[in-house]
């Protein structure tokens, strides 16, 4: 520098973001489309199972190394595995079902990969900054939007569904766009809608609405019924979580004690003869009252354990599948149960059943409930996402579902989550600290005055 005074100090900063920016947008693609854009019409199974393409293990590998360049790991090596408690215990729980697992080589190479996908989300959060992580993820929402558009526009054949499934007939004419299935297209034209309604990315108003109103008439193409009627659903709830007063949280628990044990009656008293009358009909629920009986089944004779992570769907004929139904159409199409609290169980038992609807639901949700610091739009956009992802997993499977869209976007807000409440959090830590160490202090004159005047005793002559 001696012999440069003009020289500038280099900064790679920007460029650090660049690698954790490129790596969310490949993401985002690869989790979306499945890396099968415009291949034709395929199965909702076939395309969101797990097969194990070496592609999408290579391109989940590559984001990992992207993220861990981003995260200069020599600087900070402590925060490459920082993670919520809730989620440290799950994944502990996760490498627990290896042991009785029932395809323990397919059960770690898939949880290798979902560890890299949550593990590559939290680093990228945490290199870009939430407000910053959530712009880039609209842009890339956008951008996705007008690929749908132009797919359909210039290569119908592919972009549009045109044959209906035996089970689904409102399957033929949906549009897919670039996305493999409509039933993948619907949340992600629902995240982009929550991203541009509360207000994500800086773009001017006209435009925002005009962006608005294109992905809800997409939304409504794909005939994704699931996500128009959960989508309206979930921006009601976060507008009225943005807009609640903070005093009123101490109101929330009661209400949602009292808003289970009646969703409990209700569940009790009704579902058992709906679920009877669904399962007369093989048709009902688009051939998911037979999947769901087959994971019913499964999990009332491993009710505590389940098959381990990942082991039901798609191992082989060795594996659980094969001794619950010998129907052909699941055993060679399904690889997932269509319902992710069914799903979950029937991999981790009750046990990770708790655990997970605990680390990905219950905890996050508290947080945004309770913490009263947190910016206003984006507790509410967590919030809708959140609550969309609730209602979701009841007819698909997203909970720990290694690289798919919404296991995604599920690990994405909890991310987000933890780093907004980070600056409150070190404030908090700095108040304990600086209590703790004022009670010390006390404690010590305390004790030093008490000795003094033991001391004191000794010496005086009387």
């Amino acid at each position: 520098m001696a012999y440069y005074p003009g020289r500038r100090r280099l900064d790679f900063s920007r460029y650090y973001r660049a690698l954790a920016i490129i790596a969310v947008a490949i993401l985002l693609f690869a989790t979306a489309t499945r890396l099968t854009p415009l291949q034709g019409d395929m199965d909702v199974s076939q395309s969101a199972g797990e097969g194990g393409s070496a592609l999408r293990q290579v391109i989940l590998f590559l984001c990992a190394g992207l993220v861990l360049a981003a995260s200069r790991p020599l600087i900070n090596p402590a925060g490459l595995l920082r993670f919520p408690l809730s989620m440290i215990i799950l994944l502990g729980w996760c490498v627990l079902s290896l042991g009785w697992a029932a395809a323990p080589g397919v059960s770690l190479r898939r949880l290798i990969l979902t560890f890299l996908v949550i593990w590559s989300i939290f680093r990228a959060v945490d290199a870009l900054g939430y407000r910053q992580f959530l712009k880039i993820l609209c842009y890339c929402c956008i951008a996705m939007l007008i690929a749908n558009y132009l797919a359909v526009l210039l290569k119908p054949v592919a972009a549009i569904h045109l044959s209906a499934d035996s089970n689904d007939p409102s399957l033929l004419g949906a549009w897919r766009g670039i996305v493999p299935h409509k039933n993948i297209t619907g949340p992600v034209c629902a995240l982009t809608l929550f991203l541009l309604v509360f207000g994500i990315g800086e773009m001017p108003l006209v435009v925002r609405l005009g962006l608005i109103a294109a992905d809800i008439f997409f939304l409504i193409q794909t005939n994704s019924k699931t996500s128009m009627a959960l989508s309206l659903t979930a921006i009601l709830g976060g507008y009225i979580v943005k807009n609640y007063h903070p005093r009123v949280r101490l109101l929330v628990v009661p209400g949602a004690i009292v808003a289970g044990c009646v969703l409990a009656y209700v569940i009790d008293t009704y579902l058992p003869s709906y679920l009877s009358y669904l399962g007369s009909s093989q048709d009902a629920f688009t051939g998911r009252i037979q999947i769901w009986r087959i994971l019913v089944d499964y999990i009332q004779d491993h009710l505590m354990l389940g098959a381990g992570f990942a082991s039901f769907w798609a191992v082989g004929d060795s594996g659980p599948l094969s001794h619950y139904t010998s129907q052909r159409w699941i055993l060679l199409q399904v690889a997932e149960g269509h319902n992710g609290y069914l799903d979950i169980t029937a991999q981790l038992g009750l046990i990770g059943l708790g655990l997970s609807v605990l680390a990905i639901f219950v905890v996050p949700l508290a947080k945004l409930i309770f913490e009263a610091d947190l910016p206003d739009r984006y507790r509410a956009l967590m919030f809708a996402i959140l609550f969309f992802s609730i209602g979701h997993n009841v007819t698909e499977s997203s909970i720990m579902a290694t690289d798919q869209f919404m296991q995604f976007v599920l690990m994405l807000v909890i991310a987000c989550i933890e780093d907004m409440r980070a600056p409150w959090r070190a404030i908090r830590h700095a108040n304990m600290m600086r209590w703790v160490r004022a009670a010390g202090e006390e404690f010590r004159l305390a004790v030093a005055a008490a000795i003094g005047r033991v001391n004191a005793d000794k010496d005086d002559p009387r």
